[in-house]
């Protein structure tokens, strides 16, 4: 589970993880929250800070190299002035 905030006019993103760690849930929160900015917001983004502090247990499932290759494409599609 996580929850996050917006700082400094979208210029800091932090996502505080807490409770169970779900596998790929840093880059699952990502994504999700990006789906609420625009593409100005998101091109104004210049810090991003995972916070696990509050994690009590953690899975490893969907952390493979196949998962990131798949985060890092759609990733890319958010910050694509194509759409």
């Amino acid at each position: 589970m996580f929850k996050y905030a917006i700082l400094g006019d979208s210029e800091v993103v932090i996502t505080s993880h807490y409770g169970k760690y779900e596998g790929a849930e840093a880059d699952e929160a990502m994504l999700a929250i990006l789906e609420t900015m625009s593409l100005a917001e998101k091109d104004r983004i210049k810090v991003v800070i995972q916070d696990y502090s509050r994690v009590r247990e953690m899975t490893l499932n969907d952390t493979d190299m196949a998962r990131t290759s798949i985060f890092r494409s759609k990733l890319i599609e958010h910050f694509s002035v194509e759409k």
